[in-house]
């Protein structure tokens, strides 16, 4: 079937590796009972659920095994100091290569640098979309990893990357500290952190020997660097263990694992269809409809979408987290329930690559909330679930018409729902949508750009920078999108996926003209299933 698409090479070469993942037979343990001859990377040689196709069961009964917990291993203990001292080791590690690696001339120059920024106060800044919206981000999963793998618990890790994108802003360069930069880093990087966190947790397995073992440990550690890091200090990357070798206990906190390798067609600035090699990561987590597993993101959902880099495409089109803080039970019956949360929301879509024409850095559909928070409630059945979330968005970047720039800063709001069904039983429907509505804080008046025009000193482009300190032009931006997706099963854990992304938007500028636009890709895959 791979071989009917354009992108046959990079899907085979994909599907392959993921195929060859699954071949491993699994362990048969005393405690545990097996129900399938397929491993991988992602199995543990447990069985999870009799009725897994029920998406996310909320009966306990329904389980056919459960793990022993005497097979789960323990959390770290707490140590807060290793994670702080870690944390300046990530800052240095980053300013060293900034310094030497790179030749960037926005490194720290030691406490004057710290004096001046002081003085300078606060801004935004005019960074590429993907460094502000996705490296930050990283770069706050740093902190929050090395933190979580120290035993601090998801509030303190937080608090820890809070005060590591802090001394990163005031001591680490010379630039502006940024108010987006902050927020980015400390809330995108707790939600990125724990997402990393809690694929590595069900790769991990003490008990595996020798090329799965290493396997394991090296797929970990490229998820989860500072955990990696500290499962060398603590010995465990190469601990042998008969109990307690697992690190996540599916029974209790089932997931659902969908990757795709297909073609993508989408609309550019220069294309009204271009297509490229995309890969897409699916990850539902956690029982939605009961809060028997409450600590946070003990229930999340994650979508991702990659492309094979080009001149037009991003590396990272979507990658879009929403996961519950704490919930609290309305309602539960033997087969559905009902739960009211707190859910922390990251999103980041992002059609182009910047820089389409020397200096024009606008893309024609780019939107990032990295860090957002707000109430959510889920109603779960067998066949259907569904989650209305309305979230108050602290910080975004959204699209940008004029002067060469790529993107306005600013808050607001999002509205967003998610639907999950099964028509049949090879048949599966996902279909969600959201609203967001976005405001720019300060922006510039206009006679100050028109002074900027008329003097004519730098050109038009340069504006991007004076601009960008404001956050951009003054103006507000409503979005939608709507997101169906298609999975058919073919065979066993192989579906074949179809799915849509459908943009609009409405842009209200206080001195310029409004804009109206919108934007699709579509997307055709294969889809391996792992739970």
């Amino acid at each position: 079937m791979i071989s009917l698409f354009p992108f046959s090479g990079e899907a085979r070469i994909c599907l392959s590796v993921c195929d060859s993942l699954f071949k491993d037979l699994p362990e048969h343990d005393s405690l545990a009972a097996v129900s399938s001859p397929v491993d991988s990377l992602f199995t543990d040689g447990h069985n999870v659920m009799t009725g897994r196709d029920n998406f996310l069961q909320t009966d306990t009964a329904a389980l056919k095994f459960k793990v022993d917990s005497t097979l789960i291993h323990p959390e770290p203990k707490r140590q807060l100091w290793r994670a702080v001292g870690e944390g300046v080791f990530v800052n240095s590690f980053v300013w060293a290569a900034d310094r030497w690696l790179l030749g960037k001339d926005y490194y720290s120059k030691g406490w004057s640098t710290l004096k001046d920024n002081l003085d300078k106060g606060w801004s935004f800044d005019g960074d590429a979309f993907s460094t502000n919206f996705i490296d930050h981000p990283y770069h706050g999963n740093l902190y929050y990893t090395a933190a979580r793998s120290s035993g601090c618990n998801y509030w303190l890790s937080t608090l820890l990357t809070a005060i590591g994108s802090l001394e990163w802003e005031e001591i680490a360069e010379t630039d502006f500290p940024s108010y987006n930069d902050f927020f980015a880093t400390t809330f995108g990087g707790s939600a990125l952190g724990e997402l990393t966190l809690r694929v590595s947790d069900l790769i991990l397995n003490n008990k595996r020997r020798g090329v799965n073992r290493v396997a394991r440990e090296v797929v970990a550690f490229g998820l989860a660097p500072m955990r990696g890091i500290n499962r060398m200090i603590d010995g465990d990357m190469w601990r042998h263990q008969d109990t307690r070798y697992l690190y996540h206990d599916k029974s209790e906190i089932p997931y659902r694992f969908m990757i795709s390798a297909g073609a993508r067609w989408s609309e550019t600035r220069v294309s009204s269809s271009l297509c490229n090699t995309s890969f897409n990561i699916f990850l539902d987590y956690g029982m939605y409809g009961d809060t028997r597993q409450n600590r946070p993101f003990d229930c999340f959902r994650a979508d991702m979408a990659f492309n094979k880099n080009g001149k037009h495409v991003p590396l990272v089109s979507t990658f879009c987290i929403n996961g519950r803080i704490h919930g609290w039970q309305l309602g539960k019956t033997e087969h559905s329930g009902t739960v009211f949360s707190i859910n922390q929301d990251f999103v980041y879509y992002n059609n182009e690559q910047q820089e389409r024409v020397k200096y024009d850095r606008r893309a024609l559909f780019s939107l990032a909330e990295p860090a957002a928070i707000g109430p959510s409630i889920t109603f779960e059945a067998p066949a259907f679930r569904h989650t209305t979330t309305v979230n108050a968005v602290l910080m975004s970047g959204f699209t940008a018409d004029h002067y060469y720039r790529c993107y306005n800063m600013g808050s607001g709001f999002n509205a967003k729902v998610y639907n999950l069904i099964r028509l049949s039983d090879i048949l599966y429907l996902n279909l969600d949508a959201s609203f967001h509505y976005l405001f720019t804080w300060e922006g510039y008046e206009k006679e100050q750009i028109d002074k900027f025009m008329a003097d004519g000193k730098e050109p038009p482009y340069k504006l991007n920078t004076m601009i960008g300190r404001k956050g951009g032009d003054k103006c507000y931006a409503t979005f939608f999108v709507l997101h169906p997706r298609l999975d058919l099963k073919l065979f066993k854990n192989v579906y074949a996926s179809a799915q849509l992304r459908y943009f609009t938007r409405n842009s209200v500028y206080k001195y310029y003209d409004n804009v109206r636009s919108h934007y699709s890709d579509f997307n055709l895959s294969l889809t391996y299933k792992i739970e």
